[in-house]
């Protein structure tokens, strides 16, 4: 019973974040600032997410006994439309494939290989000469 009432208190928090984070902004910022403060918070603190799970967690919490399911009968029902709906609201953020972001705010070169290639690098002035694999007659062998 308590991880249950201790993930809903939880959720309840991270929905008062993203409300204190996105709601002062301004209209056309508050799209950014909600996509900003969901990415700090985790993948499931879109604001459908968290109200869903939120009151599966409440559900949960009615239905531990029999005694409490008979008292709570409509409220189970309620919660379970509520559940309904809330389960068809579309998701607010597209999902969003991680990214990698290679940034160099310092000065000189920033050498970055994300490949599986080889990565040959001359930060300097001057000729780079990349050993390789030869194929041919090697002139310097004697015949």
């Amino acid at each position: 019973m308590k991880p249950s009432v201790e993930g809903c208190k939880d959720k309840a928090t991270n929905l008062a974040v993203l409300f204190t984070k996105v709601v002062p902004r301004a209209a056309d910022e508050r799209m950014e600032c909600y996509r900003l403060a969901v990415r700090e918070l985790g993948e499931r603190s879109r604001v459908e997410t968290l109200m869903k799970d939120a009151i599966e967690d409440v559900r949960d919490l009615l239905m531990v006994d029999d005694e409490m399911q008979a008292t709570t009968g409509s409220y189970l029902e309620e919660l379970s439309e509520a559940l309904k709906v809330v389960s068809a609201i579309p998701p607010s953020l597209q999902d969003e494939s991680s990214s990698l972001g290679i940034y160099n705010y310092g000065s000189g070169p920033q050498n970055v290989n994300t490949g599986t290639g080889p990565q040959n690098n001359n930060n300097g002035s001057g000729a780079q000469i990349n050993g390789g694999s030869f194929h041919g007659i090697n002139p310097f062998l004697r015949q």
